[in-house]
């Protein structure tokens, strides 16, 4: 039988129902020597394959941890994804980037897949950078282009039954204010769209695009038929993420942006087989440019989120 608990807690392992976040949040504070005011003020998820973003908040003198070794979080199985949270500064700026995340199709449940998230907050990260990669639905697209979420649809909820329960504790997912997404003042939350019009300024040799993210639910690839169906209700690009972890940080008042990278093109709209392979080689190949735009964005972003009360 599944547990709403994430999968790494032991039967036997100390757990404070009422705030693991908190224990989590104490124990990266503690590992990572992250002192009062120095928090990030940006978390970066980072997608299938596009890990090296925290290699390089490594190699310019940023702290990791793994994910086995904070209490609570789950770690990913899936190759391209590392399972360590990493933290350091960007232009001077306190980032924390995950390196890898869990999938409701690995057997997860709701909980597990918005660990991550709730640790983020509890770290008093104001906005949240939510990657992906994906495959591209509309004409145009290519490999290795960039898209950032204006919108997303989930047009099929077989994961439903991993999610527990409705609890008092959710019930700020459904609050007007999410519904409309809006909050006082008219800010944007989930596909935060300042956001998106301060990162278009950014220079960068990729594409960069705007559109919709279809979240189906793994861990196949979409049939023809079903890349057809996303098309005809708007899709622009499909994955197997993101969406679970944008509800959870907006509904925490974090102000979200989405990325997806394109790393191939749709089942049925080119004569190439799909393969994870070709995901993580299309990621790799634009490592480089890709960790180039998101320095540039955190700095954006992280600059803002400084004035954000």
């Amino acid at each position: 039988m599944q547990s709403d608990l994430p999968h790494s807690i032991s039967p036997t392992a100390p757990w404070d129902a009422a705030d693991p976040f908190g224990i989590a949040a104490s124990c990266v504070r503690r590992r990572l020597k992250i002192n009062a005011g120095e928090e990030p003020v940006v978390g970066v998820i980072l997608g299938s394959g596009l890990g090296a973003a925290a290699g390089r908040l490594l190699a310019s003198g940023g702290r990791s941890i793994s994910y086995d070794d904070i209490p609570g979080m789950p770690s990913p199985l899936i190759s391209g994804h590392s399972g360590r949270f990493v933290y350091g500064r960007i232009s001077g700026l306190p980032v924390a980037m995950l390196q890898g995340r869990v999938h409701f199709y690995e057997g997860h449940s709701s909980a597990a897949v918005a660990f991550g998230t709730r640790l983020l907050h509890a770290l008093h990260v104001k906005t949240a950078v939510i990657t992906n990669a994906a495959g591209g639905i509309r004409t145009g697209f290519q490999p290795g282009d960039l898209m950032l979420i204006k919108d997303h649809l989930r047009p099929v909820a077989s994961h439903a039954e991993l999610h527990p329960p409705l609890k008092d504790s959710c019930m700020s997912l459904i609050r007007p204010e999410l519904q409309s997404g809006t909050r006082p003042g008219g800010s944007l939350l989930l596909w935060h769209e300042d956001l998106r019009r301060q990162l278009r300024q950014i220079d960068t040799p990729l594409k960069v695009h705007e559109g919709v993210y279809a979240m189906m639910p793994g861990p196949n690839y979409e049939t023809p038929a079903e890349i057809r169906m996303l098309r005809g209700l708007g899709a622009d690009a499909v994955g197997m993420s993101t969406v679970p972890e944008a509800l959870v940080a907006a509904s925490l008042g974090m102000r979200v942006l989405g990325v997806s990278c394109i790393t191939n093109i749709a089942a049925g709209l080119s004569a190439a087989t799909l393969s994870h392979t070709e995901v993580t080689e299309t990621a790799a190949a634009i490592e480089r440019q890709f960790g180039d735009w998101l320095g540039k964005a955190v700095s954006i972003l992280g600059a803002d989120s400084s004035a954000v009360a």
